[in-house]
């Protein structure tokens, strides 16, 4: 589940990590004025319909499938898995790369490692 500092890289944005950095910071010192100030005023994060709304809405009234239209759908069914299978894998692929800049990145500062123990807390918790 991302955190706010994380919804890029869960949406399968090309995050760089300065930006994010930049991002994370607006939870500390002198950027903390900026933390509830929207990140980017042209995108605004929309609510998804949920799955069981659109499940409801293709239902609409329900008919016993033939053996065919069932055939069908476990095939539907299977590549769509395989779809938000490869979609998990990448995310978890960009999500580690950011941790390991993180990781490498060293604090200018004293003030700093707080920052980066933010910023890996961050990561971390919305890689799992």
């Amino acid at each position: 589940m991302p955190t706010g500092y994380t919804t890029d890289i869960y949406n399968g944005k090309d995050v760089s990590f300065k930006d994010f950095a930049l991002n994370c910071a607006r939870a500390f010192g002198a950027c903390v004025m900026q933390r509830d100030d929207p990140a980017d005023e042209k995108s605004k994060i929309m609510p998804e319909e949920s799955y069981h709304t659109k499940a409801l809405k293709k239902l609409g009234k329900f008919k016993k499938p033939s053996e065919i239209q069932f055939k069908a759908f476990v095939k539907k069914e299977l590549a769509s898995n395989k779809r938000i299978i490869n979609k998990k894998k990448a995310l978890e692929k960009a999500y580690s790369k950011m941790i390991e800049q993180a990781a490498k990145w060293t604090p200018p500062t004293i003030e700093h490692e707080e920052l980066k123990g933010f910023m890996l807390k961050q990561l971390v918790e919305s890689k799992e």
